[in-house]
């Protein structure tokens, strides 16, 4: 049944707007390099895949951050979460600056896997510092955004990657590349001016003050749990399926016979009972709950 589809898409549709406002963004700096000419074409087109390959090297500290800080706070340990996300974010800027090292002693290598023209190669150099800054800045901030995935605040994401990308960064590159004599390094400063300057201040701000770690809660705290039981112990639950008997007569037979114990109980009667144990509900602490069920048997001779 399709139900409890609001909670879904407040948490889906803007997790996909962090990822498709940069990306679309992206995609018409890179359609852009097009008006340059057949060089600075080439050359952009090599340094953007540089930036996938760099990006993709660093993307598993995001997922982490998204993961660990999500699971800290389910857990009910929002300081755990903080120190789970500023590692993540270490690890990732630690990656992005060992991508940058191997740039360095390979820019020379690197334009000659795609091409020998010297005039590409001498073009693509000339973009990789505009290229390092960026990728520093763009790793940080998608470790940033893992952070707000886990703390489930993807909805003030989505609107920091559309001011950095779509309002500062892409358009300020396209029209210096256009309007000014800046050239093919144009369409690389502007995201790198958008990441650094316009976005990273917001981030470290979010991070340090906008988020008050030690009152975020489990998303399931403030919903109703209907139909869900969550087990605290496995171990004090035994499920006893009964095998089934037959007559000596043929046609008839008898249903299974199906107990459920908890505690080492069985409750009596036909009426399955819901019941939460009386302790008190710290945040993030999971709901206990109990299920005493017991089907008569029945069967016909």
């Amino acid at each position: 049944r399709l139900q409890e589809w609001g909670p879904l898409l407040s948490l889906a549709i803007p997790s996909m707007g962090m990822m498709f406002s940069e990306w679309v963004s992206l995609e018409i700096n890179n359609i852009f390099s097009g008006f340059g000419t057949r060089e600075e074409l080439a050359a952009f087109g090599i340094t953007f895949q540089l930036s996938g390959i760099c990006w993709a090297s660093a993307s598993g500290t995001f997922i982490a951050a998204s993961v660990l800080v999500g699971n800290a706070i389910g857990e009910g340990k929002p300081l755990l979460a903080r120190r789970m996300a500023f590692c993540c974010l270490f690890m990732t800027v630690t990656i992005a600056l060992l991508n940058l090292i191997v740039v360095s002693l390979a820019k020379n290598l690197i334009p000659r896997i795609f091409t020998d023209d010297k005039k590409v190669i001498s073009i693509v150099h000339s973009l990789l510092k505009y290229f390092f800054i960026y990728h520093v800045f763009d790793a940080f901030q998608s470790g940033v955004m893992g952070v707000l995935r886990g703390c489930g605040k993807q909805k003030l994401g989505a609107y920091v990657i559309l001011l950095v990308y779509s309002i500062v960064g892409v358009p300020l590159g396209i029209i210096l590349f256009l309007k000014t004599g800046f050239g093919i390094g144009a369409l690389w400063f502007g995201p790198a001016f958008g990441v650094m300057v316009a976005g990273f201040p917001v981030y470290m701000y979010i991070l340090l003050y906008h988020i008050k770690w030690g009152e975020l809660k489990a998303h399931t705290d403030s919903q109703e749990l209907s139909g869900v039981i969550v087990e605290e112990n496995v171990d004090e639950v035994l499920v006893c399926s009964n095998d089934s008997s037959e007559n000596g007569e043929e046609g008839n037979s008898k249903n299974d016979d199906k107990k459920t114990i908890l505690n080492g109980k069985t409750s009596q009667n036909n009426t399955p009972t819901l019941t939460r144990s009386p302790s008190p509900q710290p945040i993030g602490q999971q709901k206990r709950y109990q299920v005493e069920t017991n089907v008569a048997r029945e069967g016909t001779e």
